[in-house]
């Protein structure tokens, strides 16, 4: 018997991208599963158009906007309650997925008890042949940067290989008894990231298995570069990545690591920073990253 799967989608203001997904989703071979769609707080009318066209799919209509951690959680709630899975699929609402992609996810986890999270391969669906992310995350705590494996590179074989991995969420499968006993994303990093990126690492602090599944694939949008002149790079966004940073490198950085970044590379990259904003005559931003310092300092961090 197959193992039933929940498949959840988080969206907000993105109704034609999640409709596109769920026909996708409609065509996958694997047939022990329900999906539920978790609404943010859309004003768009999201519900009411899935609901016409998939009235199979269940949804939820949050009226405030929970953030990611805290709307997959209520959404595994839910779910929970709805579907009472095996497995919890979290995926992105604007992907589409390959035929097979599912029952290649589940794999593992019949190979290895041990096994508590799988992830795809994700393409770029612009025909380009570059992969958005090929086995997770690579993190540098030394440098503050976290960047997609194989990200903008060609798919070559060096992809096609199964790897243990930190998980992105993107596309992340997780046994439902792992879920609880981590107690799911931490809030703390409301209202987006890097909760996916803490999820694994505690996981794998349990020594539990986070795998690479390269057969399953599914597709993405490329990643849009930010860039602070052409507007996409706001002070509320830059004010939460500073602060929820900080909480993920002293919850996850070794000793060496936090203190190379705080007394070195920190200062030095927020002087240049600021200098590169002064030239263009926009100082909100380097106080945006101050504010989120100091937000960070007023939280009560606890470690799970």
């Amino acid at each position: 018997m197959q193992a039933k799967v929940a498949i959840i989608l988080l969206t907000i203001n993105q109704k034609n991208k999640t409709l596109e997904c769920l026909r996708s989703l409609s065509k996958i071979n694997y047939h022990n599963k329900e999906i539920l769609v978790f609404d943010n707080g859309s004003t768009d009318k999201t519900i009411e158009a899935i609901n016409e066209e998939f009235p199979g799919v269940k949804t939820y209509y949050s009226a405030v906007n929970l953030g990611v951690a805290s709307g997959r959680n209520k959404a595994a709630e839910i779910a929970l309650d709805l579907i009472n899975p095996d497995y919890f699929l979290f995926l992105d609402n604007d992907v589409t997925v390959e035929k097979e992609f599912l029952e290649k996810l589940i794999i593992p986890f019949a190979e290895d008890d041990n096994v508590a999270v799988t992830t795809s391969k994700i393409k770029c669906n612009d025909n380009s042949g570059l992969i958005f992310s090929a086995g997770g995350c690579k993190i540098n705590f030394w440098l503050g940067k976290t960047s997609p494996r194989g990200s903008k590179k060609r798919d070559t074989e060096k992809y096609n290989k199964p790897i243990d991995c930190i998980s992105n969420g993107g596309c992340m499968m997780v046994k439902k008894s792992v879920f609880y006993e981590l107690n799911g994303f931490d809030p703390i990093f409301n209202p987006y990231g890097p909760e996916d990126l803490d999820f694994s690492l505690r996981v794998i602090s349990k020594s539990y298995r986070v795998r690479y599944v390269p057969e399953a694939v599914i597709y993405h949008e490329p990643q849009p570069s930010r860039s602070s002149s052409g507007g996409k790079i706001t002070n509320e966004y830059m004010k939460q990545k500073s602060k929820n940073w900080f909480i993920f490198l002293l919850r996850h950085a070794s000793l060496p690591q936090k203190i190379f970044f705080l007394l070195f590379f920190a200062p030095l990259k927020f002087s240049w920073f600021c200098l590169v904003e002064m030239l263009k005559g926009n100082l909100k931003l380097p106080i945006s990253v101050l504010q989120g310092f100091l937000k960070f300092n007023r939280t009560k961090f606890s470690n799970k």
